[in-house]
């Protein structure tokens, strides 16, 4: 995974080495300290002369460690300087994650990376390139979720927010607030567009299926655009073909009752076409394979489910 775009002090960077010329080092820093210090990812030394160093983690978070170490930073002596305090994990119903190190006795940072459109709601002030911060209100938001999170993710980059806030508390009082409270009123430093290439096998894997008879569908966390424009690219979706791309919010609503029952007559009418669920949870994936187990729709009949996954959010499906 690469980082192939950056939104930042209201322009756009296609390279590391054009960011790190025009940022100034106070910008250069708040970024590359998110990114580092918000990650538990890890970029080794070769264990080969010649070869290529190791990422060890998240794949999202390593693409963001060598997009730091392109800007000129070293991601081990930025944690070094600012251990962590307090942590809020990543969270699939949130979708994102958040960090607090203090920076003096009384004052405290806190760094918070997510899906784009969910953090950016967090945020009202934006960093520029200068170092200073600037008001981020609707309008301003809006224009960003439009012009540019779109963009990225109709070119199938996966597409996240950093961001941060400086608060005058101590990091035991941090410590005592809640998660709400903690992501709140942030600053936005960046959009990031991360390309996740489909490997060369999978377009041809899923035509293999197709042709035996074998409908493939994909849950993933990514956002509905992203998510459309790789299910396009890999032929699980082709334009104009009827099918069904749905947000994993939308999903819970129909099929599930008050009690997160499956309400199966619901479901038997979205899931014929559905081959894109986006935005989901590791318990829509669970939702959809035991609907479609217990389906007796006419003329599908119950279905025989296979699952793959690398996460251990998969965990529940694969029961």
């Amino acid at each position: 995974m690469t980082v192939m775009e950056c939104y930042l002090g209201k322009a756009e960077f296609s390279s590391a080495p054009s960011l790190r010329l025009q940022a100034s080092a106070a910008t250069k820093d708040i970024l590359c300290s998110s990114i580092s210090i918000n990650s538990t990812a890890e970029i080794l030394p070769p264990k080969q002369v010649g070869a290529q160093p190791e990422h060890t983690g998240n794949k999202t978070e390593c693409a963001l460690l060598q997009f730091a170490a392109d800007l000129g930073a070293e991601y081990a002596a930025l944690r070094k300087a600012s251990p962590i305090c307090h942590m809020l994990t990543f969270s699939s119903a949130k979708k994102r994650m958040s960090v607090v190190v203090p920076l003096t006795a009384s004052k405290c940072r806190i760094f918070t990376k997510g899906a784009s459109e969910i953090v950016l709601e967090l945020c009202t002030s934006q960093l520029n390139l200068d170092g200073t911060t600037s008001a981020f209100g609707a309008t301003e938001r809006n224009a960003v979720n439009n012009d540019i999170i779109e963009k990225y993710a109709s070119q199938a980059y996966r597409t996240l927010c950093l961001a941060y806030r400086d608060v005058d508390v101590t990091p035991e009082v941090v410590k005592n607030w809640s998660d709400e409270e903690i992501e709140t009123d942030l600053t936005c430093i960046c959009i990031v567009g991360i390309e996740d290439p489909v490997r060369e096998e999978v377009p041809e894997s899923i035509r293999q299926c197709n042709e035996a008879g074998i409908v493939v569908r994909m849950v993933t966390g990514d956002n509905i655009v992203t998510a459309k424009s790789i299910a396009l690219k890999c032929g699980i979706i082709s334009p104009n073909d009827g099918s069904l791309v749905m947000e994993g919010s939308v999903f819970r609503a129909r099929v599930l009752d008050a009690n997160g029952n499956i309400k199966q007559d619901e479901f038997d009418k979205i899931w014929p076409m559905l081959r894109v669920l986006a935005r989901s949870s590791p318990k829509d994936k669970y939702t959809l394979v035991s609907g479609l187990i217990q389906s007796n729709v006419y003329p599908h009949g119950p279905q025989v489910v296979a699952v793959t996954g690398d996460g251990t959010n998969d965990a529940p499906s694969l029961r």
